[in-house]
Order: C-alpha cells, then structure tokens, then sequence
C-alpha cells in the first residue's frame, strides 16, 4: 500500500526515500560531519580545565584523544554518499560506521577516565558525569538515524560512567562521597533514560504524522481529481439533457420536479417555474390517466428500480400525448 502510494504522491515517495534505511544513513552522516565543530566546543572546554586544575601534557592527551575519534568517525562518514554511488550495500556501511562509532566513544572515555584519573581526590566527579550525560544525549538524539551507531557509544558511556566510580572508590574516596556519587550517577543515568526515550517517541509521532499528513494530502488530490472528472461529465449530461428534444425531468427522493428541460416545455407546454417542486402526476396526469400505471410508476420509484412504460400525458392546454417514459432512480 504504502509503495503504491509512494509512485502515485511524488511527495510521499520523496519521504520514503529520505527515511529509508540509505535515506537515514545519508541524513546521520551529513549531520555529524556538519557539526564536527559545534560538537568540539565541550572538548576544548575540558581541555582547558584539565590545563589550568592538572597539566598542559593531560590537557593535550584529552584533546588529542577526543578529536582523533571524531576524525576517524567523520572521515569515513563524509564518504558515505561516495561510497553508496559506488553501490557498498547498506548494510555494510552501517557496520562500518557503527564501527568508527565505537571509536570515537572509546576515545570519548579513555578523554573522562583520563579527567577523573589525574584528580585523585574526586574533584572531577562532576564534571566526568557530567561529560559523559552531554555525550550520551548527543549520543541519543540522532539513535533514529543510526540506531546501531548511537547503541554503541551510549553501551560504551554507561560503561565508562560505572568504571568511572570504581576509579573514585579505588583512590579511597570517603564513604560519604561515594554514596553521593552512586545516586548522582543514578540519577544522571535516570535522566537520560527519561530524555531519550522521549526523544525517540517524538521522532517516531513526528515521522508517522508527516506520513498519514502525506497520504491524506494524495487521498485528497485523488478525490478533488475524481471529483473534477465527475463535475466535467456532469457538465457534459446536463448539455445533453438541456437540448435535447426528447422531455427530461429531474425529481427528488419526493417525487417532486427539481428540473426540466427545454424538451420538456415544448412538449408540455409548460414553463418550468410553473412545475418546480410539483409531483409529476399533478402536472401531467388527467381524467384518462391510468391510475395502475401511475401507482405502478411511484412504487418503482421509490424501491430504487428503473421502469419502463408508456402513459398518456396531459398538455398544459389539454391535449392528450402518449409517451415512452423512462423512470432510472439515481439513489444518494
């Protein structure tokens, strides 16, 4: 269904491609090549800690580490549309990328547990958690485009915050902090849990939306072009009917006259305001009329069947016509 609708709507068929399994593998790639910059800005930011609270060697062992992932991630990302023209299956690129994923999130916590190591006393505590929650939500926004890939690196932080508190506990922190620390990282652990899963239930709204919004859009198109046709040949009948000699009346489900032709007037001697909203048989019958006939014509026409018959018809001067009448009920 969804793929008859896709050939039919261009529109539609350009969202299915753009949220195809390629589609959000090219979305995922051009995104975190594009904001390889912005995402770099908490990096220098804890590089610059590390250099006035520790040494200018951690400082660069930190930036060194956390760039190089996020070159190895990017340098491949960036030919991803290259290599898809050169016909590399999906499936293989998504390896690969979570693979360098993988990469740049290790990096990412070889940068926190370098941070919480040199600070023997917990003083980072905060800001490793911290650290690795930015992450982990940078990690979690984009796990619709690459699910594999975002997998990877928030298994990989949630791991690094655990080995993280074992680093404090070995160092002889105080029970005290320790404590304090388990249910900061709990919680932190919690709010991420809580923000992801919204995000991802968001995305998914978003894109079912904007998926019935495309298919009501060429439903509608569909009836505003069936209804266009139904006018045209509506229009093309009516002419028909207006000039034709033979009579044509119109009745309601009453049995009432809502139209008449310019046949109908010459025939009957009738203007048509004078018949609207006036059963047929007032009009037209008179002291000859076959009453059987007549009968026969309202049951006919009120069970919805056509009729064919012929019946003595009344002028408006009087004069006696027979004619073939045809009764096609047109129900709704």
């Amino acid at each position: 269904m969804a793929e008859s609708h896709a050939e039919e709507n261009p529109s539609l068929a350009a969202f299915e491609v753009r949220n195809s399994p390629e589609g959000l593998l090219r979305r995922y790639a051009r995104g975190r090549v594009r904001h390889f910059a912005a995402r770099q800005i908490a990096t220098v930011s804890g590089a610059i800690a590390l250099w006035l609270l520790v040494s200018p060697r951690a400082a660069l062992l930190v930036t060194v580490l956390a760039i190089g992932g996020e070159l190895v991630d990017c340098a491949l990302l960036a030919r991803v549309p290259a290599l898809l023209a050169r016909g590399i299956p999906v499936h293989r690129l998504l390896a690969l990328t979570s693979f360098t994923a993988g990469i740049q999130g290790l990096t990412v916590a070889a940068t926190v547990l370098v941070a919480q190591g040199t600070a023997l006393e917990g003083e980072a505590s905060l800001f490793s958690f911290a650290f690795l929650l930015a992450a982990v939500l940078n990690a979690g926004v984009v796990r619709r485009y690459h699910p594999q890939a975002a997998n990877i690196r928030i298994a990989i932080f949630a791991v690094t915050g655990v080995a993280g508190y074992a680093l404090e506990e070995m160092f002889d922190e105080s029970v005290e902090g320790l404590i304090y620390n388990a249910f900061g990282l709990a919680m932190l652990g919690f709010i991420a849990f809580v923000f992801l899963r919204f995000v991802d239930r968001a995305e998914r709204r978003r894109t079912e939306d904007s998926r019935r919004l495309l298919v009501g859009q060429e439903a509608l198109e569909r009836a505003n072009s069936d209804l266009r046709e139904s006018q045209a040949e509506a229009r093309q009948l009516a002419l028909v009917a207006r000039h034709a000699n033979d009579s044509f009346m119109l009745l309601d489900n009453a049995l009432r006259i809502i139209w008449v032709n310019e046949g109908f007037t010459r025939m009957k001697g009738f203007h048509a305001d004078e018949v609207m909203g006036r059963p047929p048989v007032e009009v037209l019958a008179g002291p000859d009329s076959d009453l059987e006939a007549l009968t026969e014509i309202s049951r006919s026409a009120l069970a919805g069947e056509p009729l064919r018959i012929e019946i003595l018809n009344y002028t408006k001067d009087g004069r006696q016509i027979w004619v073939e009448a045809v009764f096609a009920p047109m129900l709704d």
